[in-house]
């Protein structure tokens, strides 16, 4: 889930943008878990080409035995203020005190070492304000070397649908690593259950209105 949120603060900064972290040819694998469910699912980033400061990737969600669900294919430019696909990629080596992207009211709030899909990393956290279960609310993390997106909490208040919360967290990654993510054993089966229709039907809509840049 990609999305757009809002802070009282609008930062002036002297931080270029023009570092991109990422490959084109990388992926990363990313478990997906809903709090209305006990079912584990999938998320695959894939970075499809890299021109200067913009970057071509797509976003793959998969149900847990692999059934294709749908693809979105955002264009993301880290020296942009088009911050909508924020969560899955920033511009390489932030650090805490700097906005997410160029005159964004999204400010890193701290810098820290964390495991990374076996790897100690330094990632960049940013957390939405003081959570309101009224509103939706996002607290995400970065690796600072790549500006991958390694993992997301996100609130779905009863006005999207919720509530319920959407954890995403980075289990494999060729970004820094060589192995490469087990993509293959997914499927592309259509049959889905209606209760994943349900949800899928929500996250579709919401990311289609906030991907102004993305390619159908």
């Amino acid at each position: 889930m990609l999305i757009l949120l809002s802070v009282a603060i609008t930062p002036t900064s002297a931080v270029t943008y023009t570092s991109v972290g990422v490959a084109p040819g990388s992926s990363s694998v990313y478990s997906q878990v809903f709090s209305v469910s006990t079912t584990e699912n999938k998320m695959v980033i894939s970075i499809i080409t890299v021109s200067g400061t913009v970057v071509d990737e797509n976003i793959t969600y998969y149900l847990a035995d692999g059934t294709l669900v749908f693809k979105i294919n955002p264009i993301v430019d880290v020296n942009s203020n088009n911050y909508v696909s924020m969560e899955s990629i920033i511009a390489s080596g932030l650090t805490s005190g700097e906005p997410v992207y160029p005159a964004a009211p999204y400010i890193i709030n701290d810098s820290s070492t964390m495991t990374v899909a076996g790897a100690s990393r330094t990632v960049e956290h940013f957390k939405q304000g003081s959570f309101n279960a009224s509103n939706l609310w996002l607290e995400d993390w970065w690796d600072q070397a790549t500006g991958i997106t390694v993992k997301w909490n996100l609130w779905f208040p009863v006005s999207y649908g919720g509530p319920y919360w959407q954890n995403v967290t980075m289990v494999s990654t060729t970004a820094w690593s060589p192995s490469a993510p087990a993509q293959s054993t997914f499927s592309t089966t259509s049959e889905i259950t209606i209760a994943v229709v349900g949800i899928v039907a929500l996250i579709v809509g919401f990311v289609a209105g906030r991907h102004g840049k993305s390619k159908r």
